[in-house]
């Protein structure tokens, strides 16, 4: 959860390699404090804790979310720069090229002996001068529909509640969690709320939910990086009212949503 630049997660695992390093070059002069049995069980214990860990925030979901798609979140403000950021400044840069060398230099730097005759243009550029950090936390979250629009903001204003259907890599077979999505289907048309399929394999669903099993649900393409930015699970559901995040389950708690229908999860505050 603490955001890291490239270079400063390198330094970080240079740091953690010279410490490994040492620590085995140094290993002689480490004294237990513990009994060795005591030593002994909690290896164990350390390595059976994080190997369950493993397994269950792969079958689940992460149970911290450090990213800017985590529940509560408002997401059309994440796509926005933050509150008091300064945008990078920009400078025009100019190339020419005089008594066969070419120079460049900025707008408001022209060189003093200046002469159009003499000085031959080439190109100009808008070139950043000082990085600003501007940035949205989310930058590259799109949604189109299946001719190919943009209904990203429309989805995020609409102000209603909605299910996002996530099918990653979809392959045309039957999922599954088809079964459990024909459950939650019926639940939320009873309480009329949308429901739609989200995957990088638009077509595939498309062929199998729409024109096999005749859902005529609506399908939305989304990048699969960006996907497994949102849910951190190949396939899940993601509850929405409008631009907020209401909940997030993996495919192995897919059912958990029917509940969240029922104790009308979506018109309550986010905690």
């Amino acid at each position: 959860c603490i955001p890291l630049q490239a270079n400063q997660s390198f330094t970080k695992d240079l740091i953690l390699m010279a410490m490994i390093i040492l620590l085995f070059r140094k290993h002689t002069l480490i004294k237990p404090f513990l009994p060795v049995r005591a030593n002994l069980f909690l290896l164990l214990f350390s390595l059976g804790f994080a190997y369950w860990a493993q397994i269950y925030t792969l079958k689940n979901l992460p149970w911290i979310d450090c990213l800017p798609y985590a529940k509560g979140n408002n997401l059309l403000e994440k796509m926005q720069p933050p509150a008091g950021s300064v945008p990078d400044s920009t400078a025009i840069f100019y190339q020419y090229k005089v008594d066969g060398k070419i120079i460049e230099f900025e707008a408001s730097n022209f060189p003093a002996d200046f002469d159009e005759e003499r000085y031959e243009y080439i190109s100009r550029e808008n070139k950043v001068v000082r990085k600003g950090n501007a940035t949205p936390a989310i930058q590259d979250m799109a949604f189109f529909t299946q001719n190919g629009t943009d209904t990203t903001k429309e989805l995020l204003q609409s102000g209603k509640p909605y299910i996002l259907v996530f099918a990653k890599d979809f392959d045309g077979k039957q999922p599954q969690w088809y079964e459990t999505f024909t459950k939650i289907l019926s639940k939320a048309n009873e309480a009329n709320i949308s429901i739609m399929l989200v995957s990088n394999q638009p077509t595939q669903v498309q062929q199998f939910f729409n024109r096999q099993k005749n859902f005529k649900a609506i399908v939305l393409t989304c990048d699969g990086t960006v996907m497994k930015s949102m849910l951190r699970s190949k396939n899940g559901l993601i509850a929405m009212h409008g631009a907020v995040v209401k909940g997030k389950w993996s495919e192995a708690n897919m059912n958990d949503i029917v509940r969240f229908i029922h104790n009308n999860g979506f018109n309550k505050e986010n905690r």
